[in-house]
């Protein structure tokens, strides 16, 4: 779905039909994140080693940082860069119980 676009123009066997898993319910009051990257981040970096570095990133980040999702994704994407990927890497870090809080402080 990320990346390799010219790939799907010319190669009718590869498809960017994103594959789309069930609801997954996330329970108030968990830690619970999500890791959504092209092939670049996954060839050289597991699932289990992404996660750690995104508590790794956490515990880095500031309480007053703007964009603390941003960072965290920065921060996986250049341990995939110091790994040498060989492919385009994009990293998305969404932060679902930051979500939940910032929306509860919010007035409309």
């Amino acid at each position: 779905m990320l990346g390799d676009k010219f790939l799907k123009e010319q190669e009718k066997r590869f498809i960017a039909d994103p594959y789309v898993s069930q609801v997954v319910h996330i329970p108030k009051g968990s830690t619970a994140f999500g890791i959504l990257a092209s092939d670049g981040l996954w060839d050289v970096i597991s699932a289990k080693r992404a996660v750690l570095l995104v508590l790794q990133a956490k515990g880095i980040c500031d309480a007053g940082d703007a964009n603390p999702a941003e960072k965290i994704a920065n921060y996986v994407l250049s341990e995939a860069r110091t790994l040498r990927t060989k492919d385009n890497t994009s990293v998305v870090f969404v932060d679902f119980d930051l979500m939940r809080t910032d929306h509860r402080k919010s007035k409309f």
